[in-house]
């Protein structure tokens, strides 16, 4: 992505499983191999959503993805001789492998297996959702947050936590920048006018985000029953 790049999709984008769930390619955006975690884990209307990142530059690489059930943005940030679209391309491939062999596993884990396996010359900002059920977990590691609109509210997520997701729930995963240049209330419904404002600021390269909105979630039996306080609030 040598380009600041958005993603609208209703039906389905560059790195993204559409409403009808066929799988893309994270960098060519067409049919991959990879199989639809929305179908062989649950039955989950598959959210709108957009994706939106900073154009990939020597030492500063930027992605945003829905991976099955799972959700991410990613920053990272280092030597420019060895942050580039190769390395990126190789730590979303590596996440792709991770939820695929072990689907059960938990947000903060991805995290750990990362830190371990991608230890170098660079900072790996990244945060991810993962929807289970009725349930939503983050976790969250350097310069990044989420916010879900929720009920005309805005809750802030700065630490990895677990709490109840809800129809209608508009959720955003983001690097700290993408927060401080682009972000607002009601960013769901100006969406489509976020590739002018991205192409406007004149530094957008540690931009990522997700941009998702809950639909009706049908439940498989093996999934866990919703929490009863919301650790969200």
């Amino acid at each position: 992505s040598l380009f600041p790049s958005i993603c609208i999709s209703t039906s389905g984008a560059i790195g993204l499983f559409s409403k009808s769930i066929k799988p893309t390619n994270l960098s060519s955006g067409s049919k991959g191999t990879m199989p639809s975690l929305y179908q062989t884990l649950y039955t989950i209307s598959m959210p709108e959503h957009a994706v939106i990142f900073g154009p990939t530059e020597a030492g500063n690489y930027s992605q945003a993805a829905i991976f099955g059930n799972f959700g991410i943005a990613i920053n990272v940030f280092g030597d420019q001789t060895t942050v580039n679209l190769e390395l990126g391309h190789t730590i979303l491939h590596r996440i792709e492998e991770i939820i695929l062999e072990s689907p059960e596993i938990l947000p903060g884990d991805i995290i750990k297996m990362l830190q371990d396996e991608f230890a170098g010359d660079w900072q790996l900002n990244i945060i991810f959702s993962k929807i289970e059920g009725q349930n939503l977990t983050f976790a969250i590691s350097g310069n990044t947050q989420a916010k879900i609109l929720r009920d005309g509210k805005t809750i802030n997520i700065t630490a990895s936590v677990t709490g109840p997701v809800k129809i209608g729930d508009v959720i955003v995963l983001g690097t700290l920048v993408f927060f401080e240049k682009l972000f607002s209330p009601n960013i769901f419904d100006v969406r489509e006018d976020l590739a002018l404002k991205l192409e406007a600021l004149p530094d957008k390269l540690a931009i990522a985000a997700l941009i998702l909105k809950i639909g009706e979630v049908s439940e498989p039996e093996t999934a866990p029953p919703p929490m009863k306080k919301d650790f969200f609030l």
